[in-house]
């Protein structure tokens, strides 16, 4: 499995999406928690959250991952000086929401060609999530020093623009 951690330019339109992931990865670990299998999680989860079916399974995923970490000791998402801060009221409780929001993970399958919410178009810097079939949203992203070297020293042959449908067609 390979993890690539980018930097979105601006203020990404993700944050409803990262609320409610945060939300199921929580849940599914509380499930883990009270000893439910995979197939229990999944079916409690996706009968909680109206979410897309894979972003459901990525929540499941990670809420296992930090199940296997953690095992049944408490764990306190946010961390314990944001819990602090709010408690003493220096900062608010939207602020220790934000704090306690988990990064999406939308986990990739080889038979899947990829991952199906994310396509990267690097040659643009950009990443385009698509949580529906008709909602593509895209993002800026800061291009990493090594990827941008590898690029000048490849020239063009990395970056080729795609040939666009409307443009390949002949008009009469």
């Amino acid at each position: 499995m390979k993890t690539v951690k980018l930097q979105i330019v601006g203020s990404p339109n993700l944050y409803d999406d990262i609320r409610v992931y945060s939300s199921a990865v929580r849940m599914a670990f509380n499930r883990y928690q009270d000893g439910l299998s995979e197939k229990e999680v999944y079916a409690a989860v996706s009968k909680f959250f109206d979410f897309n079916c894979w972003l459901v399974q990525s929540a499941v995923y990670d809420g296992n991952a930090l199940f296997k970490s953690n095992g049944n000791k408490r764990v306190l998402f946010g961390g314990k000086y944001s819990l602090v801060q709010y408690l003493k009221g220096l900062i608010t409780k939207e602020q220790f929401k934000y704090a306690r929001m988990l990064p999406l993970c939308s986990v990739g399958q080889a038979n899947k060609r990829g991952n199906r919410l994310v396509d990267f178009d690097l040659c643009r810097n950009q990443v385009i999530y698509k949580p529906s079939r008709k909602e593509h949203k895209k993002n800026q992203i800061l291009p990493r020093k090594e990827e941008t070297s590898h690029r000048v020293s490849q020239g063009s042959r990395t970056c080729r623009p795609k040939e666009d449908a409307r443009d390949s067609q002949v008009h009469g």
